[in-house]
């Protein structure tokens, strides 16, 4: 299925990067930036992706095929012998790295997202959690200003 993705927001960045720089820098659709994952990895979420498999292969595998499940189902039908056996080694693994890449969308809050905004620390909780789970080392970096509550 095709989810309506307008863009992608980088929060390392504090950054949205909308459907023309997602074109531009990777050369795929939003949409199928869950499928270009699957297939080239994501270090930064520890997902492997397909051995041998790069970004421009990617963009390429999805030009013709539009999803991650018309690759797996149609592994038959990619020109190059190479690609078609990585693909058809790694069927099992690519359906778990588009599971890992995927956010479920279909997630139950239990709190409204007004709770969910960032709010001051309380110190002296923070301080006592930190003592009582250990994390000394913590204690003496400046990872907040200990005048706030």
């Amino acid at each position: 299925y095709q989810r309506r993705v307008r863009g992608i927001y980088e929060p390392h960045k504090e950054n949205f990067v909308g459907r023309d720089e997602i074109k531009k820098k990777h050369n795929v659709e939003p949409a199928q930036f869950i499928s270009f994952l699957a297939l080239i990895g994501d270090s930064s979420d520890n997902v492997p992706g397909v051995p041998g498999i790069g970004p421009k292969t990617a963009a390429s595998l999805l030009a013709q095929f539009s999803d991650i499940e018309s690759i797996t189902q149609d592994a038959d039908k990619i020109v190059s012998p190479k690609i078609r056996n990585k693909i058809k080694e790694n069927i099992d693994y690519i359906k778990r790295d588009t599971q890992l890449v995927s956010l479920d969308g279909d997630t139950d809050l239990q709190e409204p997202l007004s709770a969910l905004l960032k709010r001051d620390i309380d110190t002296p909780k923070f301080e006592n959690f930190l003592m009582k789970y250990k994390f000394k080392s913590l204690m003496d970096q400046p990872i907040w200003d200990k005048g706030d509550k």
